[in-house]
C-alpha cells in the first residue's frame, strides 16, 4: 500500500503523512527520539515499506531479517492502528530508550494485537530498532 502524502498518518498522530513519518520514509529526515522511529516503523508495516524496517532495524541484528519475507507479510496485513502506552529515556540527547505499544492489524480476516515493549538505541546518531524487551 502506498500512501499520499495529504492522507492521515497510519501512526496515530494528527499530521498528514507527508508532514510526519514520509519524510523519515523517504530518508529526508531521521527520526530524533525513540518514540518517532518507533511511530515510523509502525508506519512502514501500515506503507509496505519493508526496507525502512531494514534500515531501521539496529546493524547488529540486521542479519537475521528477511526482506522478502517481510514484504510477503505486509501484503496480507492490513494495519489498523498504534496506540504508545509509554516510553523512557529515548529523548534527542539520550543513547537509549523504551518504548510499550499496542499495533492492531487484520491479518487472514482476524483483528491481531501486538503488545510489546522495545528496546531503542542511538548507533552514530541515529535511532535504531534493537528488539523486543518482552
Amino acid at each position: 500500500m502506498t500512501l499520499a502524502a495529504g492522507e492521515p498518518c497510519p501512526c496515530g498522530k494528527a499530521r498528514t503523512y507527508g508532514r510526519c513519518c514520509g519524510p523519515l520514509h523517504q530518508g529526508r529526515i531521521p527520526a530524533q527520539t525513540a518514540e518517532q522511529l518507533m511511530r515510523s516503523r509502525y508506519s512502514a508495516f501500515a506503507a509496505g515499506r519493508p526496507s525502512y524496517l531494514r534500515d531501521t532495524l539496529h546493524p547488529s541484528r540486521r542479519p537475521a531479517f528477511d526482506l522478502k519475507d517481510t514484504r510477503e507479510w505486509i501484503e496480507r496485513t492490513r494495519w489498523t492502528g498504534l496506540v504508545i502506552i509509554g516510553t523512557t529515556g529515548g529523548s534527542p540527547v539520550e543513547t537509549s530508550g523504551t518504548v510499550r505499544f499496542e499495533a492492531r492489524y487484520v491479518e487472514d480476516g482476524q483483528l491481531r494485537i501486538h503488545h510489546e515493549h522495545s528496546l531503542f538505541e542511538k548507533h552514530k546518531g541515529r535511532w535504531y530498532y534493537v528488539r523486543a524487551l518482552d
